[in-house]
């Protein structure tokens, strides 16, 4: 080969590593347009509000509409960056949507809860050859109940002899009778009282009926403990007309092993009565099937409690928010919010006046 060959070739390859320089400089240069581009386009805000209002859509349950929408508009946001009427349209729309989600969440169907109904003492004749003094027995629990000393008064209601007294009265609207009448002999001024189904009233009365500050016990025999989940159920407070009318405070015992996760029970209520209806504000403390115990306040009126806001659904009504934490509720089945009274009290008929 001379020497022109030679340099024939060199030549070429010389041009072939400057065409494949070239070549390799302009592939570069194009990917770090491409990459400008994506960055670009997805900081555009058009182009983001454009997504945004698909991924909403989609939630909603239409994603293949949305997401054929998405592509369409996306290339008009592309094209149409610098139109900020169009951005402002996509906002408007994206705040629509959202509001919209929002308010779906809120309505979503809440289960209502249910309130335990306490019923009267169901007691039955085990009591055959029990012998008692209803006037000695009744003035042994004046004794105490003037002593204040409530655990001693339940002992003795559940002896045999106190069971036995009250259930000579089944079947009657009589109640036996220890302590101040008028002239016309009826209790009058301050006495002690027991009723049949292991019920028992101290304080005071007016011509016959519960009147003033009084206490009232209603028991459950040990025998009933099985099947029956109250233990005790007490009022003490203000009466009139027979009733608690005006500030008092209910408070339940409850056999706990008994405790269902259907209920909610009441365990303690302090506020305002009517006619023995909840009546104004109450501070009610409330106990689960696993005994917690949680505190919450809310308003009724002649036993209907107010709702607070809107029902979450016919079968979840807001009644009762928190003591501590005022965003928290307790929603329970609406036929539960209304008639919330003290349950199971015997009312007062003919007095076996014990002198």
């Amino acid at each position: 080969m001379d020497k022109g060959d030679k340099l024939k070739i060199t030549i070429t390859s010389l041009i072939g590593v400057i065409i494949l320089s070239i070549l390799i400089i302009f592939l570069l240069f194009k990917g770090d347009s491409a990459t400008e581009s994506v960055e670009v386009a997805m900081d555009d805000p058009s182009l983001m509000n454009t997504i945004d209002e698909a991924a909403l859509e989609a939630s909603a349950g239409d994603s293949s509409d949305s997401a054929t929408q998405a592509t369409s508009e996306t290339s008009d946001s592309n094209a149409n960056a610098s139109d900020s009427a169009g951005a402002d349209s996509s906002n408007e729309s994206n705040a629509s949507t959202t509001e919209s989600t929002v308010e779906a969440v809120q309505t979503e169907y809440v289960p209502g809860n249910e309130f335990y109904i306490i019923s009267s003492a169901d007691m039955t004749n085990l009591y055959d050859g029990v012998e008692f003094d209803a006037k000695a027995q009744l003035a042994e629990l004046v004794s105490y109940w003037e002593q204040g000393s409530g655990e001693a008064l339940e002992d003795l209601m559940a002896l045999e002899r106190f069971e036995a007294m009250s259930y000579s009265l089944e079947g009657t609207d009589s109640f036996y009778y220890y302590g101040e009448v008028n002239s016309d002999g009826q209790p009058n001024g301050t006495g002690i009282a027991c009723y049949a189904n292991d019920q028992y009233y101290y304080g005071g009365w007016e011509n016959g009926l519960r009147s003033g500050q009084g206490e009232w016990f209603s028991c459950y025999p040990a025998y009933l403990a099985t099947d029956n989940v109250t233990a005790f159920h007490i009022y003490s407070g203000s009466w009139a007309h027979d009733l608690p009318n005006g500030y008092g405070q209910e408070n339940v015992e409850y056999n706990s092993e008994l405790l269902n996760d259907r209920y909610l029970y009441f365990q303690n209520v302090i506020g305002t009565f009517s006619e023995g209806l909840y009546n104004g504000e109450m501070y009610i403390m409330l106990m689960d099937s696993d005994t917690n115990v949680t505190e919450w306040y809310g308003t009724a009126v002649n036993g209907s409690f107010q709702l607070l806001g809107h029902a979450d659904a016919d079968t979840a009504v807001p009644i009762l928010y928190g003591a501590y934490d005022q965003e928290q509720r307790i929603t329970v089945y609406p036929e539960c919010a209304q008639n919330c009274r003290v349950n199971g009290l015997n009312v007062s008929g003919s007095a076996i006046i014990l002198e």
